[in-house]
């Protein structure tokens, strides 16, 4: 009971911080370091509560692009098959800047094995679809499959 007491506050503590803030892609914000502490506590929790976020919010922007950032702040192995979650299903997304957040995300991890994941999404906004193909390109010079 206990573990389930203190899940809730970390989730509703993060899900207050993500909707208080203006996301930077020039700055760190307070959600992403609180993300990072409950890392450290255990991965498994941190993925856990993305998960309860989302699932509880999927519709908000505010909320997705707040789980992109802090998603895209750690290596993209650490936080799999939450991180893969999010951002492939942010592609569906009715908003254009969830979307841009989404691709974001891959650019930043620059994980070669993300590959065909990129390759499935298929924008019909030309600048994303240019983003992402370009993304597509660093990934295999990087030795993408």
């Amino acid at each position: 009971m206990e573990d389930y007491i203190n899940t809730q506050l970390h989730k509703t503590t993060l899900h207050n911080l993500i909707l208080g803030e203006q996301f930077d892609s020039n700055e760190i914000s307070k959600s992403e370091i609180f993300a990072h502490e409950l890392y450290d506590i255990s991965p498994n929790l941190l993925n856990e509560i993305l998960i309860l976020i989302y699932n509880e919010d999927i519709s908000d922007a505010k909320t997705l692009i707040g789980l992109l950032t802090i998603i895209s702040s750690f290596k993209y192995k650490e936080l799999i098959p939450t991180v893969t979650c999010i951002a492939l299903t942010s592609f569906g997304h009715k908003s254009q800047e969830v979307k841009e957040y989404a691709i974001r995300a891959f650019d930043i991890w620059m994980a070669p094995e993300t590959i065909k994941i990129l390759e499935t999404y298929k924008s019909n906004i030309p600048w994303l679809e240019r983003y992402k193909q370009s993304i597509i390109t660093k990934l295999f010079n990087l030795g993408g499959i």
